[in-house]
């Protein structure tokens, strides 16, 4: 069964953006502080579902009572699948640097995860397509596909 939430398209928007930005933030000054918040609210939409995400939560209360958008359907797995998978790729490297803060290793992942949460965010978000295709066996990825013969 694929649980379907309704969320204010705005309100997606808004979250997707701010977790981009606080990403750059943090990569482009070394701090690890923003990047902290972003795992915070990651981890929290795993534990909470993308119904009840914070920065959801705040558009929805706050400025889409003002200014309504459009609901847009989004996968509660698909979506819990892709936070947790971020929660996991952004918490290792914090904890490293909170260990060593010099692990130079640490803050290559969060520039690849600062990369990827853009991508999200302007465009689509490969974890939960990739949730969606191993959902379906397969059948949308074309490396996954078995060959017919005579290929």
């Amino acid at each position: 069964m694929n649980d379907m939430a309704r969320i204010p398209r705005d309100a997606f928007r808004f979250c997707r953006y701010s977790l981009a930005v606080l990403m750059w933030v943090g990569v482009l000054t070394h701090q690890l502080a923003p990047i902290f918040v972003v795992w915070l609210i990651m981890a929290s939409s795993v534990a909470l579902t993308i119904r009840r995400s914070p920065l959801i939560v705040l558009w929805t209360r706050t400025v889409h009572r003002l200014r309504p958008s459009p609901y847009e359907e989004l996968s509660v797995g698909a979506m819990r699948f892709s936070h947790a998978l971020a929660t996991v790729l952004i918490g290792l490297p914090l904890l490293a640097l909170s260990l060593a803060p010099g692990a130079r290793g640490a803050w290559a992942l969060l520039w690849v995860m600062t990369v990827m949460k853009t991508v999200s965010a302007v465009y689509a978000c490969p974890a939960s397509k990739m949730y969606t295709c191993l959902l379906s066996g397969g059948q949308c990825c074309s490396f996954l596909k078995r060959p017919h013969a005579g290929e």
